[in-house]
């Protein structure tokens, strides 16, 4: 909502407020499985799932911060081509997943479904787009 004209500066005065202290990245029970990136072929990105011991952060404001993917919300962030149609600037983010304490843990479940707008391929033939 921060993205609509007008909204701007109270959906951000909102966020500010529910920002969460710290830097939860930092602890030594998680490991970087997937580095800090930004999606370079997409629009914008969104997740929705069950997650048990797997964590997707973005960066913002110097700190990486927990981004919420649950079963009933949808987090969207945006992806580098976003830019060429405005001037929202990307979202940096990356994949943590929590070090189980009991090594035998096998009940540990992460689903996930990722989203994505993407631009159109403009250098494949036709014929193969339409089949």
């Amino acid at each position: 909502m921060s993205l609509i004209p007008g909204l701007k500066n109270v959906m951000t005065a909102l966020n500010h407020r529910s920002w969460i202290a710290g830097d939860d990245g930092s602890r030594s029970d998680y490991s970087v499985i997937g580095g800090p990136h930004i999606d370079k072929s997409k629009y914008v990105t969104g997740l929705i799932g069950s997650r048990s011991n797997l964590q997707t952060q973005i960066y913002s404001e110097k700190r990486w911060v927990p981004l919420p993917v649950t079963s009933d919300m949808m987090a969207i962030f945006p992806g580098l081509r976003i830019g060429s149609l405005s001037k929202i600037p990307p979202t940096l983010h990356r994949i943590l997943l929590e070090s189980p304490a009991d090594k035998q843990d096998s009940d540990a479940r992460n689903i996930t479904l990722s989203l994505a707008l993407v631009s159109r391929p403009t250098d494949v033939p036709k014929e193969t787009i339409e089949r």
